[in-house]
């Protein structure tokens, strides 16, 4: 499981199902986690008052796969495929440049 923990910028890490931290993964401005259906790759974002700073991670390896932006972020989902994802700005929380955007988990 991820928690995303403490003050801006807030540490996101990796923990085991009794509570032991197994790798902290970053010290940033984070608020939202999102696993594909597998369970194999995670996003680890910053949407609502954050600038929307995306980073996607691989479960097996630990490590960051891809990083991309996307500003005024209200929705993010995994396709079903779980390789890519879309994130949205949607009425009725922002009424004005709704749009989406797709994209894969190297943040193309």
């Amino acid at each position: 499981m991820i928690i995303i923990s403490g003050y801006m910028p807030a540490t996101s890490g990796l923990y085991q199902q009794d509570g032991t931290l197994v790798q902290e993964l970053s010290k940033h401005h984070r608020n939202f986690i999102k696993w594909n259906k597998y369970g194999d790759l995670f996003i680890i974002a910053g949407f609502g008052n954050l600038p929307g700073n995306i980073e996607i991670w691989s479960r097996q390896s630990l490590k960051l796969t891809g990083f991309c932006k996307r500003e005024a972020t209200v929705a993010c989902e995994w396709s079903p495929c779980g390789r890519m994802f879309v994130c949205a700005t949607i009425s009725p929380r922002i009424r004005v440049d709704n749009s989406y955007s797709i994209y894969n988990y190297y943040g193309e």
